[in-house]
């Protein structure tokens, strides 16, 4: 007969293996349900919150610009100085330095350009001019390059002293723009960015990618396995349209 100690032994090791198992289970139960209650409890309340958190982000990044924007916009005196006065470069240079948000330069930028739409000053991280955008004051867009998608804000610098100046005439204007936090690229797809929430990654195409503008507002279920949404910005337009896999959801 085996020894009853033996028996014992692996009853107990039998034991504590169910119990094991049946904490692994209820963990797991357990962390669906928060997962749940912080997502919501079906994909089109899931997909919202999603959506809420990226717009959060672009209007984050838009409050952002527009104070930056605000901030060189107050120069306008140097810069205005600035193409009969070539000493004055080196102080809009340092001006445009000290407008842009503390610890941001490696992810926001701003850039001064002519009326003939050349560079006059920059400062941060910048890119050239997005010459298919136009000249409205105040227009905000994403745009995308190989570094993944950004917002960009342009805002006509008008020149208030010369009130009698003809209507016709350009503007200088001022180029805001930052890096839409942790992207990375989507592979096969050269248009489309990964970008990382806190909720579930995102897969983001710009306004000018294929289908982007003419998405509607609103969830939109894409296939079986996705989901999707449109942001806008304030004059209707595609900002960017997200993507969600039901997969990420669950």
């Amino acid at each position: 007969m085996p020894d009853r100690a033996f028996v014992h032994l692996v009853r107990r090791a039998g034991l504590i293996a169910a119990l094991g198992l049946g904490c692994a289970a209820l963990a797991a139960v357990i962390g669906s349900a928060l997962v749940r209650s912080r997502l919501g409890a079906t994909p089109d309340e899931m997909v919202v919150r999603v959506e809420a958190t990226v717009r959060a982000r672009l209007d984050a990044s838009a409050a952002d610009l527009a104070a930056l924007s605000a901030r060189v916009s107050a120069r306008r005196d140097l810069i205005r100085d600035v193409p009969h006065d070539p000493a004055k470069v080196p102080q809009l240079f340092d001006a445009l330095t000290a407008a842009l948000p503390v610890g941001q330069a490696l992810t926001t930028g701003v850039t001064i350009y002519d009326p003939a739409r050349l560079p006059i000053a920059w400062a941060g991280r910048v890119f050239e001019f997005p010459a298919n955008q136009p000249d409205a004051p105040a227009s905000v867009f994403v745009q995308t390059d190989s570094f993944g998608p950004r917002l960009v804000r342009i805002e006509a610098l008008l020149d208030r002293d010369k009130a009698g100046a003809s209507a016709s005439a350009r503007p200088a204007l001022i180029v805001a723009e930052q890096r839409l936090g942790d992207v990375r690229s989507s592979p096969g797809q050269p248009a489309t960015f990964v970008v990382q929430t806190d909720l579930v990654p995102v897969a983001v195409g710009v306004r000018d990618s294929p289908g982007a503008a003419s998405g509607a507002s609103g969830t939109e279920a894409l296939e079986s396995d996705a989901f999707s949404f449109v942001i806008r910005n304030a004059t209707g337009q595609v900002l960017l349209r997200g993507t969600v896999t039901r997969r990420d959801l669950n």
